[in-house]
């Protein structure tokens, strides 16, 4: 690291933020000598829930998972401007089924975001389609750990989302989906999972998960500098009419699963996956 740190104390120059999918190009800064870069990959897509016959267990589509987060402090000495700015593309969720008896279709990875040649954060992985076999959901206070790791651990986060829901995050990193509703052998509904939030951001709330076939509520992104959005809810699953939609996520979170349906109903599709993102703070 440059001399460059060991300067009298720093003031915030400009902050510069970056969401729109593609590479960019990022100029110094005038007056700038060191530079805070955060970015997070693009999250994966639900997974759609499947079709199936009213004595089978029919489980709903899992919640895409978190893009990845990377973030360093440069000193302007070490960048060669412009830097290029990549932002990773939503992953997309899987599609409804529309043919009876047919497991639900998996989600799509969402795509690398980069900073030069300096960070990179790799994209969320899609979740996976329903099957005949139910994933039920916990409701216990449990429920925020996959939120709390989301930041930190996609390893963890990654075993985590199927099966716990992603909660309030305290790090301001993206967040898995939230996997969708199943129906049992008795042909009962399991409930699905709300969306993750960011607590750090005190206007963030959970997205609604669906029930009795009605979609999961959408992501909404962050108004704050540097923090994630939220992601999308696990839609319903319906005894008698199509299972509702995953929630689309919003800033590198995961999009919701799709609920599942009886034979003659299409099943819910997978919500996408929300968009890389990077916010540069500069310093002089």
């Amino acid at each position: 690291m440059s001399s460059d740190l060991t300067l009298p104390p720093l003031r915030l120059i400009s902050t510069t933020e970056y969401a729109t999918p593609g590479v960019q190009s990022f100029a110094a800064v005038p007056g700038a000598r060191l530079y805070h870069v955060r970015i997070f990959s693009a999250g994966g897509g639900g997974g759609s829930g499947r079709r199936g016959a009213t004595s089978t267990a029919r489980s709903g589509g899992t919640g895409g998972n978190v893009g990845a987060v990377a973030e360093g402090w440069f000193a302007a000495s070490e960048l060669t401007f412009p830097v290029s700015v990549t932002i990773g593309t939503k992953g997309t969720g899987g599609a409804l089924v529309s043919a009876n008896d047919t497991s639900g279709n998996d989600g799509t990875a969402g795509t690398d975001s980069s900073f030069g040649t300096k960070l990179r954060s790799r994209g969320g992985i899609g979740g996976k389609g329903g099957t005949a076999a139910n994933t039920a959901a916990t409701t216990s206070a449990s429920d925020d750990l996959a939120g709390i790791f989301a930041a930190s651990s996609t390893v963890v986060t990654a075993a985590l989302a199927p099966y716990i829901n992603s909660g309030g995050s305290p790090f301001g990193g993206p967040q898995p989906g939230g996997s969708a509703g199943s129906l049992t052998t008795g042909n009962a509904e399991v409930a699905g999972q709300n969306g993750g939030y960011c607590s750090i951001d005190p206007a963030a709330v959970a997205p609604a998960k669906g029930a009795n076939g009605t979609d999961g509520a959408a992501g909404v992104a962050s108004a704050l500098p540097g923090v994630a959005g939220s992601s999308g809810a696990g839609g319903g699953s319906s005894v008698a009419g199509a299972g509702g939609k995953g929630g689309d996520a919003a800033r590198g979170s995961g999009g919701g699963g799709g609920g599942s349906s009886v034979n003659g109903q299409n099943s819910g599709a997978g919500g996408n996956g929300g968009d890389g993102y990077a916010c540069i703070r500069a310093f002089g």
